[in-house]
C-alpha cells in the first residue's frame, strides 16, 4: 500500500465536513446534508477521519511499548490495535472479532446507527437527549 499523506490532519474550519492536511490539501470529505442529526454524524466522521493519524502513530507506539506478559489483557489489546494497525495499512485483518452492539430501535434512529436522542444511548454515554 501506498503510504497515506502525513499528519497532522485537521477539519477545515470553513467546511465542517473536509479533511485537510498542513497545506490545506483536502484529504477527505463526508457529504454535507441538510437534515441536522445527520449532518452531525457527518461532521463528527470527518473528525474521526482527522484524528486517523494521530490514533494510528499511538496504536503503533502501544505495539512497541506494552509488554503481554506484564498483564493478560495487554495481550487483547496488542492484538486489537494490530489489527486495527493492519486495516489503516491495507492489509488482511487479523481476525478479530468485531465487537457486538446494540441496534438502536427508537424512533430517531437510523437503521444500524445509533440515535443521539435515544435516552438508552444517552444514559450509556453514547447520546444525547437535548438534541
Amino acid at each position: 500500500m501506498t503510504q497515506h499523506t502525513p499528519g497532522p490532519w485537521t477539519v477545515d474550519v470553513e467546511d465542517e465536513c473536509r479533511v485537510i492536511d498542513v497545506q490545506d490539501c483536502t484529504v477527505a470529505r463526508t457529504d454535507y446534508v441538510e437534515i441536522e442529526e445527520e449532518r452531525d454524524w457527518q461532521v463528527a466522521n470527518a473528525a474521526l477521519i482527522a484524528a486517523a493519524p494521530a490514533m494510528l502513530e499511538a496504536l503503533l507506539d502501544i505495539t512497541r511499548w506494552v509488554d503481554p506478559d506484564l498483564d493478560p489483557l495487554a495481550g487483547k489489546i496488542l492484538t486489537k490495535a494490530r489489527a486495527a494497525i493492519a486495516a489503516a495499512e491495507g492489509r488482511a485483518d487479523l481476525g478479530v472479532e468485531p465487537v457486538e452492539r446494540p441496534v438502536c430501535t427508537c424512533p430517531f434512529a437510523s437503521e444500524g446507527y445509533l440515535s443521539k436522542n435515544c435516552a438508552l444511548h444517552a444514559a450509556e454515554g453514547q447520546g444525547d437527549t437535548q438534541s
